[in-house]
């Protein structure tokens, strides 16, 4: 237990990240002016987040490596260092999609203090549910 509770306490604390999110996952708008970031051993976890007044949510979750050069195109194609996910919350029916053959196109990766411009746009191991987001990202 103490190995379990001492890892806990290594991991970083997400930060809370500003912005504007606009785009579409299949035939929903996603659009969010809120989400999280994590840098952590050489990775930027982004989490955008976009929340309904029925207690449903959309999040989207982009992992790329830190060390993105500007005007990058990332393949998240069968890729473990670059991925992308998206979780659909809802109260009957949860689930959760992997993007598969897209592209994450980093324009702007500062660090500190942490500014991530990009979209991802391709398709995910759902045909229903292609992805087209653009985000620009601050905290």
């Amino acid at each position: 237990m103490s190995t379990t509770l001492n890892y806990a306490s290594t991991l970083p604390k997400a930060s809370d990240a500003s912005g504007n999110v606009e785009g579409t996952i299949g035939e929903h708008v996603f659009e969010t002016h809120a989400g999280t970031v994590i840098l952590h051993e050489g990775s930027v976890l982004l989490t955008l987040i976009d929340r309904h007044d029925d207690g449903s949510a959309e999040e989207i979750y982009i992992r790329f490596s830190d060390n993105a050069t500007p005007d990058q195109h990332l393949s998240l194609e069968n890729q473990r260092t670059q991925e992308a996910w998206i979780s659909f919350k809802t109260p009957t029916a949860p689930f959760a999609i992997q993007c598969t053959n897209a592209t994450l196109h980093i324009e702007t990766l500062v660090l500190i203090p942490l500014e991530v411009k990009g979209t991802l746009k391709g398709e995910t191991d759902d045909p229903d549910y292609p992805v087209a987001i653009a985000f620009h990202m601050t905290a």
